[in-house]
């Protein structure tokens, strides 16, 4: 669903795009990734993005909630662990220019 309503997006990058690849082809695809490569140019991309980004760019602060019983480094309790994520969002462009975790909503 997600790359037939993107179908436009896809052919301007891939102008021989004769169909959009399943989910399965597209997880595998990025799975093979490592994760710490996908990260450096992805931020990369984006910075390049920046670079030529007009109109507004959307600040936005989500508290993402867990279950209790979660272990990790987030903070558990008895309303389960807590991440607070800010993120930048590229209105013109329609792509998250980043996302960074903070220790809370006053950061």
């Amino acid at each position: 669903e997600f790359g037939n309503a993107k179908i436009a997006f896809f052919k301007s990058r891939i102008p021989s795009l004769e169909f959009i690849p399943s989910h399965d082809t597209f997880n595998r695809f990025f799975s093979m990734i490592k994760s710490d490569y996908f990260e450096l140019i992805f931020r990369n991309w984006v910075k390049q993005v920046c670079q030529e980004v007009k109109g507004v760019v959307a600040i936005d602060g989500k508290l993402m909630r867990g279950p209790s019983q979660c272990d990790g480094e987030h903070t558990r309790g008895k309303e389960g662990f807590k991440l607070w994520m800010v993120s930048a969002w590229s209105a013109a462009n329609g792509i998250s220019l980043g996302q960074v975790k903070v220790d809370d909503k006053r950061q």
